[in-house]
């Protein structure tokens, strides 16, 4: 994306005026695609006073559907909360980012980027890894948790406020994946070999197997919102 092209987006899309209390960067075509996409992105967050969609704003995504008529789509702005007495977002010349915040938890573990290679695995490997819950039941744990997956939404709405929530019956169908992902992992083979003979020899001869197939092939509802 061209020097030009960035701030042009800039101007169209961050409902901002072009010219206020900051003043637009002087134009530099020496400069690095890095030093234009940070100075865009400092710009942005000083003259609005508001937090991006993201940390590193991507400037060639393609905006909502219905951005012309509601552009925050349904959300209020997170300085909206706060009112009169937001403190002013600044930065450093380091390029750090100052906010007012208040600690609301702390993240204590991240797991690997989802992506359509791996993304069964990281479900089941997540999921093992869900401490015991301390105020709630197992059951109740685990629905946050396929819930939260698939961002507990059904179908698409106009807005996010009108998405449909997730029928409670995609928890069987989470099951269901869960399940497979089991088979694969006792069998420790692909999906590609379950019908190899070796591969069906160790199916039969284990109980296990047998009944968690039971529970298989039953998940396409919800593994198409993941």
């Amino acid at each position: 994306m061209s020097y030009m092209m960035v701030w042009s987006v800039v101007a169209s899309q961050s409902a901002i005026p072009t010219t206020g209390a900051q003043p637009l960067p002087a134009v530099d075509y020496t400069k690095s695609a890095t030093e234009v996409f940070t100075e865009a992105a400092r710009y942005t967050i000083l003259e609005s006073q508001d937090l991006l969609l993201c940390w590193a704003p991507d400037f060639e995504s393609k905006p909502a559907v219905d951005s012309a008529s509601n552009p925050i789509n349904g959300l209020r702005r997170w300085s909206d909360t706060f009112g009169a007495k937001t403190k002013p977002l600044t930065t450093s010349d380091d390029n750090a980012l100052h906010v007012q915040a208040c600690a609301i938890g702390r993240v204590a573990h991240v797991s690997p980027v989802f992506d359509t290679g791996n993304y069964m695995h990281l479900c089941y490997d997540e999921f093992r890894k869900l401490p015991a819950p301390a105020s709630e039941t197992y059951e109740g744990r685990d629905e946050r948790f396929w819930r939260t997956l698939i961002l507990n939404i059904w179908r698409q709405g106009s807005t996010l406020q009108d998405n449909a929530r997730a029928p409670a019956e995609l928890g069987l169908e989470f099951r269901s994946l869960l399940a497979q992902e089991r088979v694969l992992k006792i069998l420790d083979c692909g999906a590609e070999q379950l019908r190899s003979p070796e591969i069906q020899a160790r199916i039969a001869a284990s109980p296990e197997v047998q009944a968690l197939l039971q529970q298989c092939g039953r998940g396409g509802q919800y593994e198409a919102l993941l």
